[in-house]
């Protein structure tokens, strides 16, 4: 027997040569393996594969088992959970009964019930937010179940009791912010189901609640409330502060004078106003109703603030393209009020006798014109900038699964076509009018096709 290196040979006896006998080292090329060999390698591949599978196994138990264990320690615990084991017990049954498992929202209230009858015997503060959360709850129930009478009377003894706390300064300056909040909710609720002959109260109470808002953003936020008021803001600058590097410029621009607000606004994550959702919807209903009213003054001022807010804070409380609609609608119908004036005007200067007077209305006249001209092309410019940043007509046909934009798109074009009848563009008013009905009946938007075609009708009368 002779070792070579790790080699191991023998010699045949009946031929004199060496043969290879085994090579030293544990591995073995398949190749050269036995039967036995490779039986043994299959088992020992096997045996690391188990051992290495139970190891993995042990480590995903143990972390299962422990978050299991944390998570039913949690439940028991709730450390997040702001109110007492009596009111949670009925809170859970409560949602549990509202859920799509039960659908019983006759007995979800019952439970919201108890919960505030718990929460009062432990004495629980009324103002509390706790409180008034639940409070809150028991008035969507009646919603649920189409009791609007009982639904409105817990809102407007709710709105009654938060906002004369807030206006006497009797809340807990930790509250103040979310107590406005609820308050915001329940007025801006109480307005949208309020019937004609409460309409005029439920505006202004939702008028005074603005105006609280806005004193206590003097107060805290000062630097918020006078945000892109100047008349250097253009449309343009507002409508584009949902691009990152347009409102980088708009915070240059506009907050120079304010070290906090460009403090403020320079910020990863600033720490906007806790009702500042509530009170945009809040300004949205409300300037709505003024352009109702026909003073569109305000209404612009008020959907220009919400624009602002919503580019800066880059948090849409409102659809975008909605919140576009109604400011370019608010240019337009200060167009139409400018324009009755302007008739008023010349049937005064008609009927007038009187030079120096004459020379009045004149220039009244001529301001009004101004004015008129001014409103609808800002009108004119934010359809077709909305348009634009839909991705163009086609662009925004792409995206037929999304209602409101499909919505906003009619809306543009149609409005648009309007603007162009006004101009006596009658070809260009056709064509917007033939995308408004083309797209508004792939949608099924029903009335803005039957608002297309009695435009349309309109404007074949008046050219025969």
């Amino acid at each position: 027997m002779q070792r070579l290196t790790n080699f191991t040979f023998r010699m045949n006896s009946r031929t004199g040569v060496y043969s290879f006998l085994r090579y030293q080292s544990s591995w073995i090329p398949k190749q050269l393996m036995n039967s036995d060999q490779r039986n043994a390698q299959v088992y020992r591949d096997y045996y690391r594969r188990h051992t290495r599978n139970k190891r993995i196994g042990s480590y995903i138990r143990r972390t299962a088992l422990g978050i299991v264990t944390f998570a039913m320690v949690m439940i028991i615990w709730q450390p997040w959970n702001p109110y007492s084991k009596a009111v949670s017990f009925n809170l859970r049954k409560a949602l549990w009964a509202e859920s799509d498992k039960e659908d019983d929202y006759l007995k979800a209230l019952d439970y919201y019930q108890r919960a505030l009858d718990e929460a009062g015997k432990e004495k629980m503060e009324q103002l509390d937010p706790r409180y008034t959360g639940i409070v809150l709850k028991i008035a969507e129930m009646y919603e649920k179940m189409g009791m609007v009478d009982r639904e409105r009377e817990v809102y407007e003894k709710l709105a009654e009791f938060l906002f004369g706390k807030l206006i006497n300064d009797d809340v807990k300056d930790e509250w103040k912010d979310i107590l406005i909040d609820r308050d915001l909710v329940v007025t801006t609720r109480l307005a949208t189901l309020a019937d004609k002959p409460r309409l005029k109260e439920t505006m202004d109470n939702l008028l005074d609640r603005l105006i609280y808002c806005e004193r206590r953003i003097d107060d805290k936020w000062p630097f918020l409330s006078n945000l892109g008021a100047n008349e250097q803001v253009t449309i343009e600058e507002i409508l584009d502060l949902d691009e990152r590097i347009p409102r980088k410029q708009f915070i240059e621009k506009h907050s120079s004078s304010s070290p906090d607000s460009k403090r403020f606004l320079g910020r990863w994550y600033p720490k906007w106003p806790y009702f500042k959702e509530n009170l945009i919807r809040s300004r949205d209903l409300y300037a709505m109703k003024e352009m109702a009213d026909k003073r569109n003054d305000f209404s612009i001022e008020l959907l220009k603030s919400n624009l602002i807010w919503m580019g800066l804070s880059q948090d849409y409380p409102i659809y975008i393209g909605t919140a576009i609609c109604n400011l370019a609608s608010a240019y337009y119908m200060k167009s139409e009020r400018h324009q009755l004036h302007i008739g008023q005007i010349n049937r005064m200067i008609k009927a007038e006798e009187d030079p120096n007077e004459l020379v009045n209305l004149k220039m009244v006249l001529k301001n009004e014109q101004r004015e008129q001209e001014k409103s609808i092309t800002e009108s004119e410019k934010i359809y077709k900038k909305l348009i634009d940043k839909m991705g163009g007509v086609e662009g925004a046909r792409a995206y037929e699964d999304n209602a409101k934009l499909q919505a906003c798109l009619c809306m543009a074009l149609y409005s648009l076509g309007v603007i162009e009848l006004s101009k006596d563009k009658n070809g260009q008013s056709k064509q917007y009018f033939t995308q408004a009905k083309n797209i508004a009946a792939d949608a099924g938007l029903i009335q803005i096709v039957e608002r297309v075609d009695k435009e349309m009708e309109m404007e074949m009368e008046t050219t025969q």
